[in-house]
C-alpha cells in the first residue's frame, strides 16, 4: 500500500495523492472519500431524468443511462450507507497538446484517463465492503463491443458486469460534491474555448448495508487503488515534489497562439 501519499486533511475527508501512470505520463489525482448515510444522499430522480434527456446522447441508448437506471429512493432502502468517493484531476497537470486541443480534446481525455481507473477501483471496494457501485459515468462494460441498448435492444448481454451512473438513479452530484466536500464540480464550457476550469472531478458511490469503520474504509479505499495496475511510486520525495509541481502553462513546448487562459481560473 505504497502508492499513495495524504495531502491536506481538509473537510475530515482524508484526502490522499495517487499517481497514475500512462505509457507516456504520470499523473497525480487526488482522491477524497466519505461516509455518509444514503439517506443524505441528494435525490431528484426527475431533475436527473430531464437533463440527461435534453443534454446527453446517451439517453435511452446506454445500458447504465435513463430510462434503464434503477431509482436511488428504491436503492438505499437496501442499502443505507454510501462512500462516496472522487478523484480530482488538476488541469494543471494536463499533457501541453492536450491542453491546447478542442474542447471535446480536453473533456475526452478526462474520460479515457480516469473513466476505466473509478470503475475498478469501485469494484475493487464492492467485492471487499460487500457493496454495490453507483458509477462515475455510463456504462462501458461491454468494451469495444456496441452496447446491445444502442442497437435497440432491451436486455444487456452483460448483466453481471453492468454499472450504472450515479446521476442517472436520482443522485445530484453537484449538490453532494458541494455538501459533503465543499468542492465544487468544474467543467470545460464549449461556448468558452479560452476557460479552463481548475480542476474535473469523477464522483461515484459505494453503497453497503453495513456501516464501514472510517479506519477500514481509509484502508479499502487506498488499497484498491493502490492495486490498479497503472498505480505508480515515486521513488523518492523529491520526485513526488517534481509531479505535483508540474503545470503545463509552465512549459516551454505549450503555445497557445492568440488566445488567452485566465490564469486565476475565471468561473
Amino acid at each position: 500500500m505504497q502508492h499513495v501519499y495524504s495531502t491536506d486533511n481538509t473537510n475530515n475527508v482524508n484526502p490522499f495523492w495517487y499517481f497514475h501512470k500512462t505509457s507516456k505520463n504520470i499523473y497525480p489525482i487526488e482522491i477524497g472519500y466519505k461516509q455518509i448515510l444514503s439517506l443524505e444522499v441528494p435525490y431528484n430522480k426527475q431533475l436527473t431524468n430531464e437533463a440527461c434527456k435534453k443534454g446527453c446522447n446517451l439517453f435511452a441508448r446506454n445500458g447504465g443511462c435513463p430510462p434503464y437506471s434503477p431509482d436511488f429512493a428504491e436503492i438505499r432502502d437496501w442499502y443505507p450507507y454510501a462512500q462516496a468517493i472522487y478523484a480530482r484531476l488538476f488541469t494543471r497537470f494536463y499533457p501541453p497538446k492536450v491542453a491546447e486541443g478542442n474542447f471535446y480534446v480536453r473533456w475526452n481525455f478526462v474520460d479515457a484517463l480516469m473513466a476505466r481507473m473509478m470503475t475498478r477501483t469501485g469494484k475493487y471496494l464492492c467485492n471487499f465492503l460487500g457493496g454495490i457501485l453507483l458509477n462515475a459515468g455510463h456504462c462501458t462494460e461491454c468494451g469495444a463491443k456496441r452496447c446491445a441498448f444502442k442497437e435497440g435492444e432491451r436486455t444487456c448481454r452483460n448483466p453481471g458486469k453492468r454499472t450504472f451512473s450515479l446521476e442517472s438513479t436520482g443522485v445530484l452530484a453537484t449538490n453532494l460534491m458541494k455538501q459533503q466536500f465543499n468542492i465544487p464540480l468544474l467543467w470545460f464550457n464549449k461556448k468558452k474555448p479560452d476557460y479552463f476550469p481548475e480542476y474535473m472531478i469523477k464522483l461515484m458511490l459505494v453503497l453497503t448495508k453495513q456501516e464501514i469503520p472510517l479506519d477500514t474504509l481509509s484502508i479499502w479505499v487506498r488499497h484498491c487503488f493502490n492495486s490498479l495496475p497503472n498505480a505508480y511510486t515515486p521513488p523518492s520525495q523529491s520526485e513526488k515534489e517534481k509531479l505535483l509541481a508540474r503545470d503545463w502553462r509552465k512549459s516551454e513546448i505549450f503555445t497557445i497562439g492568440k488566445r488567452k487562459v485566465d490564469e486565476k481560473y475565471e468561473q
